[in-house]
């Protein structure tokens, strides 16, 4: 059996890996300083894209 089927047997989707490698890249790179700065507002302009997005549909 294929590991991304194998995966898929437990409700482990690309989406879910994909998150989980963000929050572990978080965790051993944190962003500090004026990077955190950054990092902080587009995090806010994200979001509120998002929300745009789904108020629009």
């Amino acid at each position: 059996m294929k590991t991304l089927e194998y995966a898929k047997k437990f409700g482990i989707d690309g989406y879910l890996v994909v998150l989980l490698a963000t929050v572990g890249l978080s965790f051993v790179l944190p962003a500090r300083e004026t990077f955190a700065d950054f990092v902080k507002q587009a995090a806010y302009f994200a979001v509120a894209l998002l929300f745009l997005y789904m108020a629009r549909n």
